[in-house]
């Protein structure tokens, strides 16, 4: 397929694109391969892309490059999870790239017809961004040869031309994309997204060009040395001195708001500091605001050694709500509790829903709810994610040069009635979704209804519980 025809409605009510040439900005595809090294095969195969890149991009053609760096990324590497990248973290960045006016080309000309997008990368890497977020109802991509469940790094022989043909009666107009039109294309808006971006997975916070690859390797070997001070300094130093000194290793805090002071001699219960979850450090950052040395964090899915190695204490639940809701009250009837009632982290301006077991524990312990605004700002690493260790999860957040972390402590909201709290009825959900409201209004974001077990869904396949002997 000649790649000038780009659009093709058809007598079979079938718009058929180049996918690449009709919607991507830019012309460069290492960094979706970068993607696949990094996320599926490791460091060590993405620095060997990186290393023979350049090979690649001025001595072989374009076809011959995508053949060879499909077989340096592919190789050796379980089919399962390529598919699941090819769901939970390429769609993120192929709308990072998509140009506003190649998509609006698409979608004006689509008319009720069918969609068809034909790519020059595998089929895997491509189908789950087309079909989930452009609504695609067929995917013609290269095929990677696989072998018991593993793939061998070779391409099946190209039929993407046959395939297309056999959908197509009649050519009724082409439509042409020059390259030097799309130089003067801008990105897609998020309010301009075929369907909302709420969840992806992937340890990357950039878009991987080669020269934001190179970079990554030149950064990671001091970075693992800021690593382990940081961490020294969150472990070892006293409170007050915690966040000067993580300060002056290049993170950055913004603490804004009054919180309450604590009740004298804790009559009445402690304060339910009540956050939207970012990252696994929020309670411990949190807490050093605070400077509150006896606050307590309650968590899901807290590996052993993040436990261990935390500054403030931990308290596991269980998903067993009466059971948890027992914990809680206990912990709150002797101190202040950090509370996240997302139950997981969410990397974008949205918030899911917040589980309404905090203000039943609240309102039947007379304590305070305090709802905290937490955001989280990093440049090459993500410290949250859905398929991969979590016990490493506060490591890559620390790996970043320059993080910033903010938090916003608001004005206390009231807590249910005793006897509603105690009947768990609409007091409890009133208030956890009113807090939902009262956060996501300060971050900007939007709330939504979605739970951790949808998004362990999309990203893992799984419904994200952790067994205990896991």
């Amino acid at each position: 397929m000649a790649a000038e025809q780009l659009i093709t409605p058809t007598t079979t009510t079938t718009l058929i694109f180049q996918l690449e040439e009709t919607l991507l900005r830019s012309p460069s595809l290492f960094p979706y391969f970068t993607l696949v090294a990094l996320e599926t095969g490791g460091i060590l195969r993405a620095f060997l892309l990186g290393l023979f890149y350049p090979l690649l991009r001025f001595v072989v053609g374009r076809s011959t490059g995508i053949k060879l760096m499909t077989f340096l990324c592919f190789a050796g590497l379980k089919t399962d999870r390529v598919r699941l990248l090819g769901r939970s973290v390429l769609p993120k960045w192929f709308l990072d790239d998509v140009g506003l006016e190649g998509l609006e080309n698409v979608m004006s000309r689509r008319q009720g017809e069918k969609l068809m997008a034909v790519s020059d990368l595998p089929r895997v890497m491509v189908e789950g961004f087309a079909r989930d977020y452009l609504g695609v109802a067929t995917v013609v991509g290269r095929e990677v040869k696989e072998v018991n469940g593993y793939f061998v790094g070779l391409m099946e022989e190209d039929r993407r031309e046959e395939r297309v043909l056999r959908a197509v009666d009649e050519v009724k107009k082409v439509h042409v994309v020059r390259r030097s039109e799309k130089k003067q294309w801008s990105a897609l808006p998020r309010n301009k997204y075929p369907k909302p971006l709420i969840f992806h997975d992937g340890r990357l916070a950039f878009r991987p060009t080669f020269p934001a690859t190179l970079a990554l390797f030149m950064w990671v070997p001091f970075g693992f040395l800021l690593v382990v001070i940081r961490f020294l300094i969150g472990r070892l130093l006293p409170f007050p001195l915690v966040i000067p000194c993580l300060s002056l290793t290049g993170m950055r805090f913004v603490f804004t708001g009054t919180p309450p002071p604590p009740p004298p001699g804790r009559s009445g219960g402690g304060t339910m500091y009540v956050c939207n979850h970012r990252t696994l450090l929020d309670p411990i950052v949190i807490a050093l605001a605070l400077l509150n040395t006896t606050a307590t964090a309650v968590t899901y899915s807290v590996s052993k050694f993040n436990e261990v190695i935390s500054p403030v204490r931990n308290v596991p639940l269980t998903r067993d709500r009466e059971r948890d809701g027992r914990i809680m009250e206990e912990i709150l009837r002797h101190g202040d509790v950090v509370v996240c009632p997302e139950g997981t982290t969410c990397r974008e301006p949205y918030l899911l829903r917040f589980s309404p077991l905090f203000a039943e524990v609240a309102g039947g312990s007379a304590g305070k709810i305090v709802p905290v605004a937490v955001n989280v700002g990093v440049s090459m690493f993500y410290g949250s994610t859905a398929s991969g260790l979590k016990l490493l999860d506060p490591a890559f957040h620390l790996l970043n040069p320059c993080p910033l972390y903010s938090a916003n402590f608001l004005v206390a909201v009231p807590t249910p009635s005793a006897a509603a709290a105690a009947a768990g009825g609409g007091g409890g959900i009133e208030v956890a979704n009113s807090v939902q409201k009262v956060i996501g209004d300060e971050l900007g974001f939007q709330c939504t209804s979605f739970t951790r077990k949808d998004k362990y869904m999309v990203l893992a396949g799984n419904t994200g519980v952790i067994s205990s002997s896991s």
